[in-house]
């Protein structure tokens, strides 16, 4: 564990990052803004355990604040309040979206990993056209068309399952 601690979440230069799923311009301010005085004064520890807990408990407040509008509006929102707490939990930690990506409201409910969802992995990528160039780990086997828009003459090579 010492080792894993001992690792950046990202790598950064001027010209690329490298991240293992996701990079969000927020989440990127944030990890760069994380100082381990922040995590220790909070009481959450510091370096990325320390950072995840950090987020972790600012996502929290938010939850509890969609909580609170829910128990309001009734059981008529009750489906979109469990939307966006999922979303705020995963988008609102820059560690989350740095390891496992970013979600996105599912076009219709499905059911996954034994339970029913009504959130999907975000194809960040998608959209993303600033630069640096990004390279992520995490997709490395789920290659879409080659979108000239992220990298200009770069086509992916392997099986797209």
């Amino acid at each position: 564990l010492d080792f894993f601690r001992s690792q950046p979440v990202i790598l950064e230069r001027k010209d690329v990052i490298v991240v293992h799923a996701a990079i969000l311009p927020e989440s990127l301010k944030a990890l760069r803004e994380w100082d381990d005085t922040k995590g220790k004064e909070g009481g959450a520890g510091s370096g990325v355990l320390g950072a995840y807990k950090h987020f972790a408990d600012i996502a929290a407040k938010k939850i509890e604040n969609l909580k609170e509008k829910g128990r309001k509006e009734g059981e008529e929102e009750e489906d979109e309040v469990k939307i966006q707490i999922e979303l705020t939990a995963q988008n609102c930690n820059p560690i989350k979206v740095a390891s496992s990506g970013t979600e996105e409201r599912a076009a219709a409910k499905f059911f996954a990993g034994g339970k029913w969802r009504q959130v999907k992995r975000g194809k960040w990528w998608e959209s993303y056209d600033k630069e640096p160039l990004v390279v992520v780990g995490h997709y490395w086997r789920r290659f879409a068309p080659p979108n000239p828009n992220i990298i200009k003459g770069f086509n992916p090579s392997g099986e797209n399952p």
